[in-house]
């Protein structure tokens, strides 16, 4: 069984924050007639949630929040959560009327809000927007840590080949655009590096013998998209002819 799979079936510890008795069965009653695995903590001040996060440490997966709390607000509770560093999807919970509301809440980072019409019907929303909330937050997290990681990689890449006999380059496949080119290439042909950052700068110094070959073979794979390794001659500024081999991965 995959890990994914693992996390979808094992219960959601939820954490509810709601002073109203008669709202938190309502909540726990909409939880348990839905197909939603979960164990339910509740708190009726926002206070007490927070002792339980930060010092108790109560294992939570989500949490669930009235807007209207004694003591402090639930976007209030929210901000002291980022304050802590507590990274747990949110969902707000406010009044029939409270439109605007909702949105300064979404503003300030809140996942999702439901509004407690009079009729109830948004208890029977609870349990799908749980589940969607609680996807979406991870698959967002899970692409920021391999955001994180790519630029962590690229970075000691740099760091590697600025120390490194060549010249390591990155461009844009369909416009051959440089976006990085090693300082190597500034000591190796004697351009600015600035220069060969220009628009066609690179193959304008590409040997006239080799120009149309390299330009075929670059635009080729340009839309293949395979690896290749090229050998030809460019013109450094002083005259001289330096021999250069691409390896394009």
């Amino acid at each position: 069984m995959t890990k994914k799979r693992e996390e979808e079936l094992k219960p959601l510890h939820i954490m509810l924050v709601e002073d109203s008795e008669h709202d938190i069965l309502a909540f726990e009653r909409a939880c348990r007639k839905s197909d939603l695995q979960c164990t339910i903590v509740s708190c009726q001040r926002a206070e007490h949630a927070l002792e339980e996060l930060t010092e108790t440490r109560v294992p939570t997966d989500l949490i669930v929040s009235d807007y209207n709390l004694p003591g402090m607000t639930g976007i209030d509770f929210f901000q002291q959560l980022e304050a802590r560093s507590i990274d747990v999807p949110f969902i707000m919970l406010t009044g029939t009327g409270s439109e605007p509301l909702a949105v300064r809440a979404l503003k300030s980072g809140v996942d999702d809000y439901l509004i407690k019409d009079p009729y109830r019907g948004y208890l029977d929303l609870i349990p799908v927007v749980i589940h969607e909330v609680y996807r979406t937050f991870h698959g967002r997290r899970a692409r920021r840590r391999a955001e994180e990681a790519l630029r962590t990689s690229e970075e000691r890449f740099r760091s590697l080949a600025g120390l490194a006999q060549l010249i390591p380059w990155e461009a844009e496949m369909d416009s051959w655009k440089p976006v990085y080119i090693g300082s190597q290439a500034e000591e190796i042909l004697g351009f600015p590096l600035e220069q060969l950052y220009e628009e066609g700068a690179w193959s304008s110094h590409v040997h006239e013998a080799d120009r149309e070959r390299f330009a075929r073979t670059t635009s080729e794979h340009a839309t293949t998209r395979t690896p290749y390794e090229l050998e030809y001659r460019m013109v450094a500024a002083d005259g001289g002819i330096v021999w250069l081999r691409d390896i394009v991965s």
